[in-house]
């Protein structure tokens, strides 16, 4: 009974979902014998999984495995399942839904909703799950599913926090903490690092001309085109309206490479504003300019990028 509420203490002490699954997989084998434990997260009637430590994971992402899975959650209930085909020894898995009851959207007339938010399995060979194991997952499943609960509300705030609302970029208070930490790392490994800022002017005009929800439109469509343009491992963000993108390890050989096809983004995106502006003279007008560091960032550090994105930069050139 101690260890259990130990269990239930250490489970509370995070909002870092993997911290938490973690900590139960260290706790929890202290009270029930398992091989491998993996924990699938529901989101969209869709298994995803957010722990796996031991075992083989394959047998849950085959067609009979996933039903399983699945009417565990369709029975609310534990489903203790042979494993086929694995080894010589049997091989036994417990696979628990756990539900999480909310209070969200619920009127005053309305019964609690309980909703299936995550799906645990323990694995092990030879021996079968007792009912003592049952007893514990039992006692532990409202806990640990409200904690799970909590990670995953605490981590979609952080990424509103994050995010800049209209384009899914992120937004100014982000761009700094990752340039901060980009000027780190290329000032450890004496490398180069890129910001390009793309400033989209005549905003509020074309607002007034069409609508803003149009003019929004046209500017997402830059947004989305200049992060499809960049590596898995660059970074763009939203400044009001500028979008910039923070390049690691950019060579100055590509220069040219990286602004044509930046203009060619601002381009395709004048044109479609001259379509949806017809008649009119006044039209959303996109300016790319860029900032480059072409030697180690030795003596860098940010006043200099803020500096620069505050306009008093020299190297400013209109495309």
């Amino acid at each position: 009974m101690d260890q259990l509420l130990d269990l239930f203490r250490n489970l509370g002490n995070s909002l870092e979902l993997e911290e938490i699954l973690s900590t139960l997989d260290q706790d929890l084998r202290r009270l029930v014998a398992y091989d491998a434990l993996f924990l699938h997260t529901v989101e969209d009637e869709e298994f995803v999984t957010a722990y796996a430590a031991g075992g083989d994971i394959a047998w849950q992402q085959t067609r009979s495995g996933e039903a399983v899975l699945d009417r565990a959650v369709h029975d609310r209930r534990p489903v203790l399942h042979l494993i086929p085909h694995v080894s010589d020894d049997s091989q036994w898995a417990l696979v628990f839904p756990l539900e999480h009851t909310s209070l969200e959207n619920c009127g005053p007339e309305q019964e609690l909703a309980r909703q299936t938010i995550a799906i645990l399995v323990l694995q092990r060979r030879g021996e079968i799950f007792s009912i003592d194991d049952l007893h514990v997952l039992n006692a532990l499943s409202p806990k640990l599913a409200a904690s799970i609960h909590n990670a995953r509300k605490y981590r979609r705030v952080e990424q509103l926090a994050e995010a800049d609302p209209y384009t899914g970029l992120r937004n100014v208070r982000s761009l700094f903490q990752r340039l901060d930490a980009e000027l780190a790392r290329a000032r450890r490994s004496e490398s180069t690092l890129a910001v390009f800022e793309c400033s989209v002017q005549g905003f509020d005009r074309s607002g007034r001309l069409c609508s803003r929800a149009t003019a929004r439109s046209i500017f997402e469509k830059i947004a989305l085109k200049l992060g499809e343009s960049c590596r898995e491992y660059d970074f763009t963000a939203r400044s009001g309206d500028s979008l910039l993108l923070v390049l690691p390890g950019f060579r100055p050989e590509f220069l040219e490479d990286k602004r044509e096809a930046i203009r060619r983004i601002v381009e395709e995106a004048h044109r479609r504003s001259l379509e949806l502006l017809r008649g009119h003279r006044e039209t959303l007008d996109a300016i790319a300019h860029e900032l480059i560091t072409h030697e180690t960032l030795e003596g860098k550090d940010l006043d200099a990028i803020v500096l620069a994105h505050s306009g008093s930069h020299p190297a400013a050139a209109t495309g």
